[in-house]
């Protein structure tokens, strides 16, 4: 059961290559799976429980990375 409209708000940023291409601001109570695929291959899997504002930002090219990051090639 998803928990009744709690305060949890959740900040993507994804860099490639110096440029910010996605961008997204999502308010949610639920769990959060979340996943980013680029160049055909899938780059993050998240899960989140939480209330408290979470900021992630993903640097494809470089440093910077910020969370549970994992490359997966797909077969």
């Amino acid at each position: 059961m998803v928990p009744a409209l709690a305060a949890a708000a959740l900040r993507l940023s994804v860099k490639k290559n110096g440029a910010w291409f996605v961008r997204i601001n999502l308010q949610t109570a639920a769990d959060l799976r979340l996943s980013v695929e680029i160049n055909d291959a899938r780059f993050v899997g998240i899960n989140l429980q939480t209330a408290a504002d979470v900021s992630l930002s993903v640097e494809i090219v470089g440093t910077g990375l910020v969370g549970p990051i994992r490359k997966r090639e797909r077969s």
